[in-house]
């Protein structure tokens, strides 16, 4: 899905369409797993933080789309010891972020354009819980008594896609 943000009574004097409290970590706005958020770069130096506060552990992508040529850094929940930098690894001169993040921790995000002195009109930050956490379409069979059956001939295919993962079939 993506969230277009609009004005609140927060705004910048100078750049209407720009909401202040994303412009640090003490005020970072919200993005959940499976929102893309638009953003822009409306002055050199601007920089927009974001909370990132999953509710399941495991493996995220975090990535930048759009035309401007993005870098993206992701903090611990302290804000200042840097777990992940990236400038080029996404599609064309954007930003991607690979990391395993732990449920009910914060951490952040900041994105921000590259050479320090561009404007980016527009852009968008997504976080995505990579699909080899979300399990198999067989899920939930952790149990015998939540075992899925199999006829005999059939292939299925599982996947152990968390630590402590077990697959039961009848």
């Amino acid at each position: 899905r993506r969230a277009r943000l609009s004005p609140s009574p927060c705004i910048s004097a100078d750049c209407p369409w720009e909401i202040i409290p994303w412009c640090s970590r003490t005020t970072a706005g919200k993005i959940v797993a499976g929102e893309t958020q638009s953003h822009s770069i409306h002055v050199a130096g601007d920089e927009d933080w974001i909370r990132i506060r999953p509710v399941q552990s495991g493996s995220y992508q975090i990535q930048t789309s759009g035309d401007g040529d993005m870098k993206l850094d992701l903090y611990a929940a302290n804000g200042t010891t840097l777990l992940a930098s990236d400038d080029d690894s996404g599609v064309g001169l954007n930003a991607r972020i690979g990391y395993n993040l732990t449920a009910n921790t914060d951490y952040y995000i900041k994105a921000y354009a590259y050479n320090s002195s561009s404007i980016i009109n527009e852009y968008g930050v997504g976080v995505t819980l990579m699909a080899s956490q979300l399990g198999d379409e067989y899920e939930n069979d952790n149990s015998p008594t939540s075992a899925k059956s199999i006829s005999l001939g059939v292939t299925q295919t599982h996947s152990i896609h968390t630590t402590g993962d077990v697959d039961w079939v009848t």
